[in-house]
């Protein structure tokens, strides 16, 4: 909040600190037109001055304003960035069931529930015995069939993949849909090839 009428514009200065050792210094902003007693809010964020894309990894940064001739009119404050692992829970839902990410069992280390299947590939709750293995069956045991149906451009926003269709009396889920359009002739058949449900 400027207290002066005297000072027209400021700047918001970064003094940068690289793990390295080295620092440097940028100018992170630049404000005009200044008013007396109005409240200005300046970013002071890693993310929010862009040091995130500089090439040197940083390890703290000073933030602080100064007038036009560089004469400072803030104290200075320092950040420095916390490179510390902090565990925050956060979850996958997929269909109604909770996968915990970064834990890939289906308890914690404290011994908690923390979801329904585990993101783990093998064991009784694993992605492989509860989603994958049921699929390899259903593909195992189902019959291929492939027709050719009347279709129209309206068709194409009744697609259902997850539906199941009978055809022929025999309840079919369908694999893929071929559409079939030529130069000056307008879309009239598409070939489904299913899979028999038995």
């Amino acid at each position: 909040m400027p207290d002066s009428f005297a000072l027209a514009s400021f700047q918001l200065q970064v003094r940068v600190h690289y793990a390295d050792g080295t620092s440097g210094q940028l100018l992170a902003a630049t404000v005009n037109n200044v008013y007396r007693f109005e409240v200005y809010c300046l970013p002071a964020g890693f993310t929010q001055l862009g040091l995130s894309n500089l090439l040197n990894p940083v390890a703290s940064w000073e933030v602080w304003v100064c007038n036009a001739a560089g004469v400072a009119q803030t104290e200075r404050r320092t950040y420095v960035l916390a490179t510390d692992y902090v565990a925050r829970p956060r979850y996958l839902l997929s269909e109604g069931n909770s996968y915990r990410l970064l834990s890939p069992g289906t308890v914690d280390y404290n011994g908690a529930s923390v979801g329904d299947y585990s993101l783990q590939w093998a064991g009784p709750q694993g992605l492989y015995q509860q989603w994958h293995k049921p699929w390899l069956d259903f593909r195992a045991r189902a019959v291929p069939a492939e027709y050719e149906v009347p279709f129209r451009i309206a068709d194409l926003l009744t697609l259902d993949p997850a539906g199941q269709e009978l055809v022929d009396f025999h309840l079919q889920l369908w694999q893929k849909v071929s559409l079939k359009v030529s130069v000056g002739s307008r879309l009239r058949t598409a070939t489904f090839s299913y899979q028999e449900l038995l």
